[in-house]
């Protein structure tokens, strides 16, 4: 906390100075030392311009403002002020607002010897009291010592006292306090890099090299690599960095905090911690750098993906409503809410590698984390789509948008190889069940042997005949869930039918190619073929929007190839997609789609252990 307000927003809960809670002593203390060090720039609207002016309104920004800090924490207290404290180097040489260019080292700028800042005490000081007659120009720090006692601000606190003059506790006996006045305070020159023991410097994107500064809309872990770059660089001098590293391996952590504000308003802390372990700086630093760099290109692919997405299913927008649009379909908030834990967890890997090893097997891992993750969430984004053709064909696109840029070559190495390992196993080929592939067989076994009348009983949907029976044969044995052997049979039946129907006086035998999606895209005529074809889109359509198995729209479409010479699917394939329509993970309706809508060369290949096509024929050139 840094506020608890006055009449402006002087602390952060906004409580007016006459809130009926009185503020416990402790926390306006600690409020009034993050005043001096964090308190934003602004006016304190204190009364009396005439008699007061300027010079005691206007306050002067802190000197954290704007910036990260960030404490190396110990054991102890005692443990954590040695960490970040204890002096190096025997300069007493004072430093002025000249010594100390940019391009010093920042030994030369310490000091062992104490100059406490005493411009509350006129005889003891070797600075004279700032006065509020005008405007002074900034002093000069003597020493680390100096920094860290200067007042940046001036503050009363008034303590609680009833009409009686009693003075008003809490209930543990603490006092506390009503009135807050804040005023302006010293005004110091800080720009010394001496004074910055431990700033992490990053480069801005304009070139420009600047003390890491606190975000809304980037979180710190983003810019670890920046911490662990100072520790990675012995070239530093005697900071906080330099004090760290000349210390004994031993597990440490870095707490990295800062005041996000907005003007004169302080808006939120933001803060996170990371491991350190002295020796293995350079392993944590690769670490760092690789996992904000992955992390960085994941989102990228994301927005790709959503972009994608954006195309098919709004193909006339609005200018004004295509960031709003594209947002729907835009996963990177989640991604980079959902990426904070495994990239901490990859440091915390990264500290296990011992010099000369890189943990690229933690990179990898972490790697292999995201990609996972970034499908999980475009999934979750394109959820709200419909399940027809366009929402299905929003969906592969976006996916296939978000698989070609994380396997391309601009992806950075560790993920380029996970992704390429990850999606190739995917895209091998798809084995048929051996149940399916023996009714494949016994089907075109009945078409070479001729054998027309069990083929016209096939054809008979509405009896149930010897032959369909022994069609439902082939689903396999028996299990205890007779349910689940009656669908499996029915199945079985359904896709006899439809191989008997495609075969009505047929004397060879067409096994088929690819799924139902595959032999639709050739399905048409001179107008157009596939997604073109007005007449096939719908029946694909009605198709995959079937809740249940859609028998009626399947023989529709098996008419529609036979009636146009074109090939069939792969009636071995047909049967194990029909036992998993109703299975969410197979996603078989969509997959159907994505064959419809892509041309027939990109369909996903059966295994090679099927039954051999027959010589081509007429129908089969088709």
């Amino acid at each position: 906390m840094i506020e608890h307000s006055g009449n402006y927003n002087q602390f952060f809960d906004h409580h007016h100075l006459d809130h009926p809670e009185p503020l416990p002593a402790d926390a306006a203390f600690r409020a009034m030392l993050a005043q001096h060090a964090y308190g934003p720039g602004g006016r304190a609207r204190i009364p009396g311009k005439s008699t007061l002016g300027p010079t005691l309104t206007n306050l002067s920004v802190g000197r954290l403002v704007g910036r990260v800090r960030v404490i190396a924490l110990g054991n102890s207290l005692g443990d954590t002020l040695r960490l970040n404290m204890a002096p190096l180097d025997t300069t007493v040489e004072p430093l002025a607002d000249d010594t100390a260019e940019s391009g010093d080292t920042v030994g030369s700028a310490l000091s062992v010897a104490t100059h406490l800042n005493l411009t509350w005490e006129q005889e003891n000081s070797p600075e004279p009291r700032r006065r509020f007659d005008r405007k002074p120009p900034p002093r000069r720090v003597y020493d680390l010592a100096d920094l860290y006692t200067s007042l940046g601000r001036s503050i009363l606190l008034r303590p609680t006292r009833t009409s009686e003059g009693v003075p008003v506790l809490t209930e543990d006996g603490s006092p506390t306090v009503d009135r807050v006045l804040v005023a302006a305070g010293e005004i110091l020159d800080v720009r010394s890099p001496a004074l910055m023991q431990d700033a992490a410097y990053i480069t801005t994107s304009q070139g420009e090299r600047k003390p890491l500064w606190p975000s809304l809309s980037r979180a710190l872990w983003r810019e670890a690599h920046a911490l662990y770059a100072s520790s990675a660089d012995r070239g530093r001098g005697a900071d906080l960095y330099g004090r760290l590293s000349g210390l004994p391996a031993r597990p440490l952590r870095l707490w990295a905090v800062g005041l996000v504000t907005n003007q004169s308003s302080a808006l939120t802390w933001v803060e996170d911690d990371f491991p350190l372990y002295p020796g293995r700086e350079v392993q944590l630093r690769h670490a760092a750098t690789q996992g904000s760099v992955i992390a960085e290109y994941v989102a990228r692919s994301l927005g790709r993906a959503a972009h994608a997405a954006w195309k098919v299913v709004y193909p006339n927008p609005k200018p004004s409503d295509k960031k709003q649009q594209i947002a729907r379909f835009d996963a990177q908030p989640e991604h980079w809410a959902g990426t904070a834990e495994p990239f901490h967890l990859l440091l915390e890997e990264a500290v296990r590698y011992e010099p000369p090893h890189e943990p690229v097997e933690a990179v990898h891992a972490y790697a292999a984390t995201l990609v996972e993750s970034a499908e999980d969430l475009l999934g979750q984004r394109l959820g709200s789509l419909p399940y027809n053709l366009q929402g299905f064909q929003a969906r592969n696109r976006a996916s296939r948008a978000l698989t070609h840029h994380l396997c391309s070559d601009r992806a950075p190495e560790e993920l380029r190889e996970v992704a390429r390992m990850t999606f190739v196993q995917r895209s091998e080929d798809v084995s048929v069940s051996e149940e399916s592939r023996r009714l494949a067989g016994w089907l075109a076994g009945l078409v070479h042997s001729r054998d027309y009348g069990r083929l016209a009983d096939l054809r008979r949907s509405n009896l149930k005949t010897n032959t369909h029976i022994e069609a439902g044969w082939f689903s396999g044995p028996r299990s205890r869930d007779e349910e689940q052997d009656q669908a499996r049979q029915i199945v079985f039946r359904q896709v006899a039918f439809l191989y008997a129907l495609y075969h009505r006086g047929e004397s060879r035998p067409h096994y088929g190619k690819g799924s139902l999606g595959t032999a639709l895209h050739r399905v048409g005529d001179s107008a157009g073929h596939g997604p073109d074809n007005p007449g096939a889109r719908r029946l694909m359509d009605r198709i995959v929007m079937s809740r249940r198995l859609p028998q009626r729209h399947l023989q529709h479409a098996i008419d529609r190839l036979r009636s146009c010479e074109k090939r069939p699917p792969e009636w071995a394939g047909l049967a194990d997609d029909l036992l998993l329509w109703n299975d969410r993970k197979a996603k078989v309706a969509e997959r159907w789609a994505v064959d419809f809508l892509e041309p027939p060369s990109s369909a996903p290949k059966r295994s090679k252990n099927t039954t051999p096509e027959t010589t081509t024929t007429k129908r089969e050139e088709a």
